[in-house]
């Protein structure tokens, strides 16, 4: 009885120590201080590039590096607070790779088989003037930690997505496992294929492409399940949750519907342009799209609050 009642404490502290997120500073919530321009990611404590990625947090002056509203585009956290952005591909650059990188709490174990997941949004900045989507973001390990500006170009990272991310509305998840063949302690986030085994997606013309994504959530993990659905945490902005959009996708009005009181609203396209605005006094609104083409648009609400919505014609 002695041995059984062993056996069952130590599964149960193994099984407690596998659903353990070895990445430090996973969601780009803690920082020295506020980010407030461009290439600012070292900012976030732990987190180093390869030069010039980008840091986004709420705490930022608005419309620069904050969150929702930045200028590589509109998009709320995955889970709290903070996320990071790089470029996976720059037609005017050969190879060219932004790339980022976090401390590991252990280092990996040989023979062991870890799961790696984060996520992931296409952005379409006006600023950032990004156009173009990509596939190949992935993860990789290393000893050390990045330094320089140059990529590290592999073509055989353990973990990528070898489907084209051009989802700019949703965060899309990355996942997958690897068996440890070294002591690694730092993960690297980024494209590490050339440009020839890269695929290319233009979602509009532009004379320069140009992809460019958020990262959130990185996790690894021995726990599969664990790995798959990690987030960081809540998002600090609950009242975004809040504002209801009906029908989305629309097609000639939005019924908007909040908790609180509108005093003003705006329709911004995907450069960040304001394209329709106006002042209320009530918690519900009625706006006629009639004029807007297909595609995503912001709603933000008291230059604060805002949601994502689709017009499909």
């Amino acid at each position: 009885m002695v041995k059984k009642i062993v056996i069952l404490v130590l599964t149960f502290a193994l099984k407690i120590n596998a659903q353990v997120n070895l990445v430090m500073n996973p969601g780009f919530e803690n920082y020295t201080s506020c980010p407030n321009g461009p290439a600012e990611l070292p900012k976030c404590i732990g987190w180093t590039h390869n030069g010039s990625s980008d840091y986004f947090n709420t705490c930022a002056p608005y419309n620069q590096a904050s969150i929702p509203n930045n200028w590589g585009g509109f998009q709320q956290a995955a889970s709290g607070s903070g996320y990071a952005a790089i470029i996976t591909y720059y037609s005017q650059s050969l190879n060219f790779r932004e790339l980022i990188s976090q401390n590991l709490l252990s280092p990996l174990v040989i023979g062991t088989k870890y799961f790696v997941s984060f996520r992931t949004s296409l952005s379409l900045g006006f600023v950032e003037n990004a156009n173009s989507a990509t596939n190949k973001i992935g993860a990789m390990f290393r000893k050390v930690p990045l330094t320089g500006f140059s990529a590290i170009i592999t073509n055989n990272p353990p973990i990528y997505s070898n489907a084209v991310i051009n989802d700019s509305l949703n965060w899309t998840k990355v996942f997958g496992s690897f068996v440890s063949d070294s002591s690694y302690t730092h993960i690297v986030l980024g494209n590490f294929f050339d440009d020839n085994n890269t695929n290319i997606n233009q979602v509009y013309p532009a004379p320069v492409n140009h992809a460019y994504y958020y990262i959130d959530d990185v996790c690894v993990s021995t726990d599969s399940s664990f790995a798959s659905n990690f987030v960081t945490g809540i998002s600090e902005n609950h009242e975004n949750d809040m504002i209801g959009i009906f029908p989305n996708p629309a097609y000639d009005r939005i019924n908007v519907s909040t908790t609180y009181l509108i005093n003003n609203f705006e329709i911004l396209n995907i450069h960040g342009e304001i394209i329709l605005e106006g002042l209320m006094n009530s918690s519900s609104l009625n706006i006629s799209v009639t004029n807007l083409n297909d595609g995503v648009y912001l709603l933000r609400l008291n230059k604060k609050y805002s949601s994502k919505f689709l017009i499909v014609k």
